[in-house]
């Protein structure tokens, strides 16, 4: 998991209710980003295995959390698909890594001694405050029909327009979850929600944002690819100020096959990245660019 903890943190608010582990929210937010309200929001079943890495289960703030293998999922989404901040709620906030364990939950007397479904009508000013409209949101909740009360609960509570996630054939509510057992199926779940994240917001965004870090001697950089193809960038070279033009395709262009002359590797950041990062010996340029373009 240290690739995931380097790149990303990882954190949520727990809690405890009628003896019950249980998990408000998980954020997930790469390193880099300066965004301080998510970009996605993703819906899945249960909080699995998710617990604060403090070890107190019920402090009612947020704690950095130990990540797992479906953590690692959305976070592969986000860099496929360029989201630099996601919040995961869940069905159900009830904490544990066996599905069967839920449902017994959920059939249970215990389970109706409080709300445990921020989708429930009685947490719908909590829903509220956490989660975030005019966003793309992911639906994943899995496929059992055991689930299927708690997922028309979410979709009615949330009301989207056009949500993201793979709907199994024939049903209306069922979508299936981010981690299958089969690794294959785990690779193809990550591309095709990037795929159809990607073509949502590369059809809306009119640029596309770039952040080479400091290489060498060479100072970090930033750069815009603006629809027409053209990926532009402003520099200073020796303290001269230079500029960087070359065409690409928009909406196939690859951060990670680019370097700039050949060493200087760049990602993908959202655009309030962009407008906050602070370059070396030079004003950030982007507002200026865009409000001349």
């Amino acid at each position: 998991m240290q690739d995931l903890q380097t790149d990303f943190d990882i954190w949520g608010e727990f809690y405890t209710a009628s003896g019950v582990k249980c998990r408000r929210y998980l954020d997930i937010k790469n390193k880099l980003s300066k965004r301080i309200c998510p970009d996605l929001m993703v819906v899945m079943m249960n909080p699995g295995s998710s617990q604060p890495l403090d070890g107190n289960e019920s402090n009612h703030k947020p704690s950095i959390t130990k990540p797992d293998e479906t953590q690692r999922q959305i976070a592969e989404v986000m860099r496929k698909a360029t989201f630099s901040y996601a919040r995961v709620l869940n069905l159900s906030d009830y904490r544990t890594p066996c599905s069967a364990e839920l449902y017994r939950f959920i059939e249970s007397e215990k389970s109706l001694t409080f709300p445990h479904s921020i989708f429930s009508p009685q947490r719908k000013a909590e829903l509220s405050q956490l989660f975030v409209q005019e966003v793309p949101v992911i639906y994943a909740w899995g496929v059992d029909p055991r689930l299927e009360a708690f997922a028309r609960m979410a979709i009615q509570a949330i009301d989207h327009p056009s949500p993201v996630g793979l709907l199994k054939m024939g049903t209306q509510s069922a979508y299936y979850h981010p981690l299958p057992r089969d690794k294959s199926k785990q690779t193809n779940w990550v591309n095709q929600i990037a795929d159809m994240l990607s073509t949502k917001t590369l059809s809306s965004n009119k640029c596309r944002f770039f952040y080479a870090k400091a290489s060498f001697n060479t100072w970090p950089k930033l750069f815009v690819l603006s629809k027409d193809g053209l990926l532009y960038s402003k520099y200073l070279y020796y303290g001269e100020s230079l500029i960087f033009r070359e065409q690409h395709n928009y909406l196939t262009f690859d951060a990670s096959s680019f370097k700039w002359r050949g060493y200087q590797s760049i990602v993908e950041i959202d655009l309030q990245t962009a407008l906050d990062t602070q370059l070396v010996n030079q004003n950030n340029w982007v507002s200026d660019y865009l409000d001349s373009s």
